[in-house]
């Protein structure tokens, strides 16, 4: 039990976040994550609307899969793009400031440094403004991808377990991990608990939720106060680096997370 038990407290020092690597080409498990991300949140959309778990009254029935992968993959990028700055915006403005460039230009470990608060920010504006332009029901998309978004989270949660990166605090609880080599004290795996907050948790809530006709229309605002609540008590145990620290009580996470819940509670539709 006792050699369990170290096993498991020194799993992530002996994770290697490369999964293979030929010549100068390397895959990361962190890649991987958001690979299965997409994969998983795209697969229970078909399924959906195998099922007829959509509204397809708004969109032409002959089209609705390609509409809906067209509405995904333009999430995609706004996502990818609004993490990206998100994270300069929200987390390092030093850089923003002085050497703004290298927001696109990858350093010898790739890119480094999204937000999800900034992804999510990107990915909403950017499907929005799709349907807009196409003239798509956004409420019908909404309806549809929101609920299978959280399994996706689980995915990616994961991935910045393999990583290495986004751990917590030092902890004496058992269930502590050793996220350095061969260091003493053991951390929260905070990514672990927002792999079940943010992932499971809010994926069964929503998916249990998903046909209710009260719901249809307001997933966003569940999306939001579920996550904002959620990731505003996990950063309790998640460590901050002290400029992320605002005031010494809130980290800049949790004061996103709060913007989160009251526009969450501003869009609920009655």
């Amino acid at each position: 039990m006792l050699n369990f038990l170290n096993y498991y407290q020194s799993l992530p020092s002996k994770l290697d976040p490369v999964l293979f690597q030929i010549g100068a080409f390397s895959v990361r498990w962190y890649s991987i994550g958001y690979l299965l991300a997409f994969a998983t949140s795209l697969s229970l959309i078909w399924w959906r609307i195998s099922q007829k778990e959509f509204n397809s009254k708004k969109l032409p029935p002959n089209q609705i899969k390609e509409i809906v992968l067209d509405v995904f993959l333009t999430t995609i990028f706004g996502m990818i793009i609004g993490a990206r700055l998100g994270y300069f915006i929200f987390y390092d403005w030093t850089t923003m400031f002085n050497t703004p460039w290298e927001i696109f230009i990858p350093t010898v470990n790739g890119f480094f440094g999204f937000s999800f608060h900034g992804g999510l920010l990107g990915a909403l504006l950017s499907a929005w403004f799709y349907c807009r332009y196409n003239k798509l029901a956004f409420q019908s998309i909404e309806n549809l991808i929101i609920p299978t978004i959280p399994l996706g989270l689980f995915w990616g949660r994961l991935g910045n377990f393999f990583n290495g990166e986004l751990f917590g605090n030092e902890t004496s609880k058992f269930w502590g991990m050793r996220f350095i080599p061969n260091q003493s004290t053991l951390q929260h795996p905070s990514q672990l608990y927002e792999a079940f907050g943010e992932g499971v948790i809010i994926f069964l809530s929503l998916w249990i939720i998903r046909n209710k006709k009260w719901a249809q229309n307001n997933f966003i605002s569940f999306f939001l106060i579920l996550y904002g609540v959620i990731r505003f008590i996990i950063e309790f145990f998640r460590a901050s680096p002290p400029e992320h620290v605002i005031l010494n009580m809130l980290t800049t996470g949790q004061t996103l997370c709060l913007g989160m819940i009251i526009f969450g509670i501003y869009l609920f539709r009655k």
